[in-house]
């Protein structure tokens, strides 16, 4: 059965790319970080669909963790054929306010 990987699955488009590709066929490996209760939960649901779907927490901003995770998901799933990056943050400040913290997690995010 052909994968894909999503990251950030857990909610918002992430799980909304997840649930359409299982409907299509594709084992899901399902990434997600902070929202864990969330990915349990869309986890849930396509394996109601029978589909193979797995969750596999890493936090991004871990350059070491995120490499782990993608030998992780190979070894579990080896016909990987897609790939869709839907990991975000969402930073609670207003722009005048936002912490060079914060940015440079988004940063390493999206740069992931």
């Amino acid at each position: 059965m052909p994968t894909a990987i999503i990251t950030g699955g857990g909610v918002r488009l992430g799980r909304a790319m997840a649930l359409h590709l299982a409907k299509k066929g594709y084992a899901i490996a399902l990434h997600h970080n902070a929202s864990s209760k969330n990915a349990g939960d869309t986890l849930a649901e396509i394996r109601a669909l029978g589909v193979r779907s797995e969750s596999f927490p890493c936090d991004f901003t871990d350059l070491s963790a995120a490499e782990k995770l993608i030998k992780t998901i190979a070894a579990q799933f080896p016909d990987i054929e897609i790939l869709i990056n839907c990991a975000a943050n969402f930073i609670q400040e207003d722009i005048e306010h936002t912490s060079t913290q914060s940015l440079e997690a988004t940063f390493h995010i999206n740069l992931l």
